[in-house]
């Protein structure tokens, strides 16, 4: 009997049954859903799965830090303000940002009030690239015809939450580090009920309800949230695979092998790069020149925070060591140079070195090896 019921069991799924999505309910800010029928255990192991990653992966914009005039750190008091500093903070923690393109470096928005009334985030002059989707959000109170309130603002991107502590050390002097929650996920619930199909009653049924704040949409993000748990279970699907050894004569690609091994493996620090793009390549484990050429445009703009900007004073760069050739050209190295050494000194005399201090490069995210 219960060899009988496997085998219908297993008939059913592989032959006729793929669970099915019903979207019950969706609005801007809230979306619920029900995923049926699932093997049995299958509804608790997805649906836990899937909470954390809304809850803890998912990108946002938020307000990282604030500049008041006049005001040196945040247990100061505005004059003509009904709220202290502590508590303007906090309100302005509340702002939630939708790009209107995806951004690669932090942008200021600033917020110029004078004269009595009550100051919201739609009083913030944005810049073009965001928008405030709670613009009527309130942030201060002015009692009197002479107050004043001015203020700037950096906004970037970020995952789940960041600490003013992580802020102390980028932060300039009269500017306030604070607290930002990046998550565009308010809240998210799952129940496990049972479901039947034809005479086995013992499978899954997951209802969802994800709740955001209106940056995301609810079937976005749960997108999103399987987007970047299939990234890591890819990785252990090829994990018995045996990783390919080239030949000698094919370690190095086609486009690039008639590059000099001195230029090849030259690493992106001789470049003299500014400390931004450095930073992004060596995020992107980039550390030589050969790796950045046997990379596409495409490739390199998909990493994080490298933007046209950057690729182009990348390119810029390569070109003045002979790594990239241009129309009239000769192969080798530049200006008469017979080493990369001699191509090296002679770039450091003519080139402007960036002093900007180079950051460290932080572990590795699930998120850099993620696909498209």
């Amino acid at each position: 009997m219960n060899s009988t019921l496997d085998k219908r069991r297993g008939k059913v799924l592989t032959e006729s049954l793929l669970p099915e999505i019903e979207v019950v309910e969706l609005t801007p800010d809230y979306g619920k859903f029900i995923f049926q029928p699932l093997g049995r255990g299958f509804g608790s192991t997805l649906g836990n799965a899937l909470r954390r990653v809304l809850l803890g992966a998912l990108p946002g914009y938020a307000v990282t830090s604030v500049k008041i005039d006049g005001v040196q750190h945040e247990y100061s008091t505005i004059e003509h303000m009904k709220e202290d500093v502590i508590e303007f903070l906090l309100n302005v923690k509340g702002i939630r940002f939708r790009p209107v393109a995806p951004q690669e470096a932090p942008v200021s928005m600033t917020l110029d009030w004078t004269g009595e009334g009550t100051v919201k985030a739609g009083d913030i002059q944005k810049a073009g690239e965001y928008e405030i989707v709670n613009p009527g959000l309130h942030l201060a109170t002015l009692d009197s015809k002479d107050a004043s309130l001015s203020a700037e603002f950096q906004v970037m991107q970020g995952v789940g939450y960041k600490s003013p502590s992580e802020e102390n050390e980028e932060a300039m002097i009269g500017e306030i580090p604070v607290d930002a929650v990046f998550t565009p996920i308010r809240n998210v619930n799952y129940e496990v009920q049972h479901t039947r199909v034809g005479q086995i009653t013992d499978y899954d049924r997951l209802v969802m309800e994800i709740h955001t704040d209106e940056t995301i949409g609810p079937k976005e993000a749960a997108s999103e949230a399987a987007r970047i748990l299939a990234g890591y279970l890819s990785l252990i699907t090829s994990m018995g695979d045996p990783v390919p050894v080239p030949e000698p004569d094919q370690q190095r690609p086609k486009e690039t092998s008639e590059l000099p091994d001195e230029l090849y493996n030259l690493s992106i620090e001789d470049l003299k790069l500014s400390a931004r793009t450095s930073n992004c390549l060596r995020r992107g484990n980039i550390n030589t020149v050969g790796e950045v050429l046997e990379r596409s445009d495409t490739e390199l703009l998909a990493l994080r925070n490298f933007g046209e900007r950057s690729l182009k004073e990348l390119k810029e760069h390569l070109t003045q060591i002979g790594a990239i050739q241009t129309s009239g050209d000769q192969e080798g190295y530049p200006d008469g140079a017979d080493t990369a050494t001699e191509v090296l000194t002679s770039y450091s005399t003519t080139g402007e070195e960036d002093t900007s201090e180079i950051e460290p490069v932080p572990p590795t995210t699930g998120r850099t090896f993620l696909p498209d």
